[in-house]
């Protein structure tokens, strides 16, 4: 197949003069056979497209780990405040205790809790530490909360 001219008719000017142009495809070496792509074309095209979906693959993949941390320290926030809010229901004696662990979501949660005196107001105010401990990537992470409480 070779380029050449196409005699055709204009919309607007139905004449046989008028000449047309078709676009030609790439020729390899003399025009005796029509070209494709290149490998090395294709091998760009894919190392590029390689690179591209890699990319967005570790973005994907930091994004995933960073959610599913915040979710397990929400998970500490959540059952810490539920140990303090059971040692003020049910009024536990001072020094520490360990309230057992909890398992959500394919995670065990480790439950402690240390009840002691003010240094400033031993007799009037309790102070309450509660360390949940759960495993995240190959380590142990704590979280703990304080709070006070009056003692009348």
């Amino acid at each position: 197949m070779h380029c050449k001219e196409k005699k055709g008719t204009g919309y607007f000017f139905p004449l046989s003069a008028v000449q047309e142009k078709v676009a030609c495809p790439r020729y390899i070496g003399s025009g005796k056979g029509i070209a494709g792509f290149s490998l090395i074309e294709v091998v760009t095209a894919i190392a590029i497209l390689a690179l591209l979906s890699g990319g967005g693959l570790a973005i994907f993949s930091q994004g995933f780990k960073a959610a599913q941390k915040t979710g397990h320290q929400a998970v500490a926030v959540n059952l810490a405040r539920a140990a303090a809010e059971e040692y003020f229901r049910v009024g536990l004696v001072n020094g520490v205790e360990n309230m057992g662990n909890i398992n959500l979501n394919n995670v065990t949660y480790g439950r402690t809790i240390q009840i002691s005196d003010h240094p400033d107001f031993p007799g009037q105010l309790k102070r309450l530490e509660v360390v949940i401990s759960w495993p995240e990537g190959g380590s142990t992470k704590n979280l703990t909360i304080s709070a006070l409480k009056a003692d009348y």
